[in-house]
């Protein structure tokens, strides 16, 4: 041997050493197995979480980096869901609150209260129109 490792491509080892290069993949097969039944258990039916543990899946992820992102989209639905109870049943005076404190709000009525007052109102009404 001249000293310098040789390293195999992955047929050449399959080709060289089939053993090795089976208990390898076994044991490959085996991680990602688990790793996938964990992130399945860790998840319910809902499209989004399905949607979600998909790329979870595909990516990758652990359990605890998919957890964090399930947690991300469990809070974006609980802030969506304040915001919708909020609208249904708030003041003007709450809403005009709740207006000033959100910038993202605000950018989306280009600062301007009054037109997001009044789709506030039309929803409520059942009239209102979103153009998307």
């Amino acid at each position: 041997m001249s000293g310098k490792e040789e390293i195999l491509s992955v047929q050449q080892l399959k080709a060289a050493y089939p053993e090795i290069y089976q208990a390898a993949f076994d044991a490959g097969v085996q991680c990602e197995r688990g790793r996938v039944c964990e992130l399945a258990r860790s998840w319910t039916s809902h499209d989004k979480d399905v949607r979600l543990l998909c790329e979870c899946i595909a990516d990758g992820s652990e359990l605890t980096t998919s957890l964090t992102k399930r947690s991300h989209l469990l809070g974006g639905q609980l802030r969506e869901a304040r915001e919708a109870a909020l609208f249904a049943t708030a003041t003007d005076a709450e809403l005009e609150a709740h207006f000033q404190q959100n910038a993202e709000l605000r950018a989306e009525f280009g600062g301007d209260i009054e037109a997001f007052l009044a789709f506030v109102h039309a929803e409520r009404a059942g009239v209102a129109k979103v153009r998307h």
